[in-house]
């Protein structure tokens, strides 16, 4: 995942590091020991990126995050060690605060405030990128957001397996649609192999904190059949699925579509790792 590569480093004359090189693998724990002032810092700021080496280099695989804690904490303005914890969240509270604002628009009688003119053209930017990515519609894409909005103005990108209720939200959703109008998820295959393997073999259903199929924040599970079903409803219909084979978490995407293509797609539910499905408005 992280690899050192001839790295150097000193300060003020004085030689920390000389033409290291390092490799740390996928799923190590590693324990750094040594006497005070040997470079353990140092190197643990250039790993994380945190610092630039005099010499060498240093390689991260694609997709790979690195968090770094520091051993000295900076003067806060939080005040109190409660506050100063909780300012790491941040983030997780914004988005807390945006999935109950939406909640709350998705459970009104109407379809909410009116867009802006900003938000139809981003709307618009997204939809063109999912027309012309999986060309589900036979018909031209349209021109502007008005055009748009008369076929699709739904797309549920990893979102329904987020709710506590996606049934209640698929309804509410197709009460929006136009007739004809397209709505557009992608869900994650509980079906796929290694994820049942886990499930059949070792007994195990934990979520996981690198994300992929078993994201912590999921709360619903879904193979392909259920995803059909989720979609089937008296105003919808579905006539449309895309498996992907490749998520960030899960690679060898390329190989596992060489496999379904040689294997006659007999094995395509288990190499799946997502599903875009497209339900039309009736």
């Amino acid at each position: 995942m992280i690899a050192l590569d001839a790295v150097s480093k000193g300060y003020g004359g004085q030689s920390l590091l000389r033409a290291v090189s390092w490799r740390i693998g996928r799923g190590e724990r590693i324990g750094l020991c040594g006497p005070n002032g040997t470079g353990k810092t140092t190197l643990c700021r250039i790993l994380a990126g945190v610092e630039d080496p005099d010499s060498g280099r240093v390689h991260r695989d694609t997709g790979v995050s690195v968090g770094y804690l520091p051993q000295e904490v900076g003067a806060s303005e939080a005040g109190t060690v409660l506050a100063e914890a909780l300012s790491g969240f941040d983030e997780v509270w914004r988005l807390e605060a945006e999935l109950e604002r939406l909640a709350a628009l998705m459970a009104a009688e109407d379809a909410g405030p009116e867009l802006t003119e900003e938000q139809k053209e981003q709307l618009y930017a997204e939809s063109l990128r999912w027309y012309r990515l999986y060309g589900v519609s036979d018909r031209p894409a349209p021109a502007n957001w008005s055009g748009f909005s008369a076929y699709f103005e739904r797309i549920c990108a990893d979102v329904l397996e987020h709710l506590i209720d996606p049934w209640a939200a698929v309804d509410k959703i197709a009460a929006h649609l136009k007739k004809g109008g397209l709505l557009i998820v992608s869900i994650p295959n509980i079906r796929e192999w290694k994820t049942l393997a886990r499930i059949v073999f070792k007994g195990e259903f934990s979520y996981r904190p690198e994300g992929g199929i078993m994201d912590k924040t999921h709360l619903r599970f879904f193979c392909k059949k259920n995803i059909y079903q989720l979609l089937t409803t008296p105003s919808l219909s579905p006539f449309y699925c895309k498996p992907n084979f490749m998520l960030k978490e899960v690679p060898q995407g390329k190989f596992r579509r060489v496999l379904n293509l040689l294997s006659f797609r007999l094995f395509e539910d288990f190499l799946t790792v997502q599903y875009l499905f497209v339900a039309k408005k009736k």
